[in-house]
């Protein structure tokens, strides 16, 4: 009959179960959480968007002035809106 192997008094199989307890949380969380800024860039990208398309006709608009301003703010990462 083999005997199972212990580390620390623990079987593998009772290793694998601790690692998933304690990882898997963590790794659930960090996922939510990059989920969650990718939406949230999305949305602001979004909004910026709308403000410019609303108030287009009317170039003394403040809110035409702040969503021109906030453009490099949230799409500084696009190269292609930035050299246009």
């Amino acid at each position: 009959m083999p005997t199972e192997v212990l580390y620390w008094g623990l079987k593998i199989s009772e290793w694998l179960t601790l690692f998933g307890v304690i990882i898997g949380p963590i790794v659930a969380v960090a996922i939510t959480l990059w989920v969650e800024s990718q939406r949230r860039r999305r949305e602001n990208k979004t909004q910026i968007l709308r403000l410019i398309l609303n108030t287009r006709h009317l170039a003394a608009d403040p809110q035409y002035s702040t969503a021109i301003n906030l453009i490099p703010v949230e799409f500084s990462s696009s190269l292609q809106v930035m050299t246009s």
